[in-house]
């Protein structure tokens, strides 16, 4: 057992200062991966425009209609209803 505790320590070690860089790197890149498709669903959420204007004009259908219609809010508020009402109507269900 502690043969193997060594070999997955040894396996997860940093030895370079190279290896700890490329390891930042690879972090911060997730992280702004992860930023950008959290700044998408709250653009979503608060009524932004489902495109980019400028990228539609850029391939000719700036004539499509841009509005975002608040789709997702309601979705999220029905679903939220039903998270509340199965948390706060327990005793309906247990009965």
């Amino acid at each position: 057992m502690a043969e193997r505790l060594e070999e997955i320590v040894a396996e997860r070690r940093l030895g370079e200062a190279s290896s700890a860089y490329s390891f930042y790197e690879q972090m911060l890149h997730d992280d702004r991966t992860r930023q950008q498709s959290f700044a998408k669903i709250t653009n979503q959420l608060n009524g932004g425009r489902p495109f980019d204007q400028n990228k539609l004009v850029e391939i000719g259908q700036g004539w499509r209609c841009n509005i975002n219609f608040r789709d997702v809010a309601s979705t999220l508020e029905q679903v939220l209803i039903s998270y509340w009402r199965l948390l706060h109507d327990s005793t309906s269900l247990a009965a």
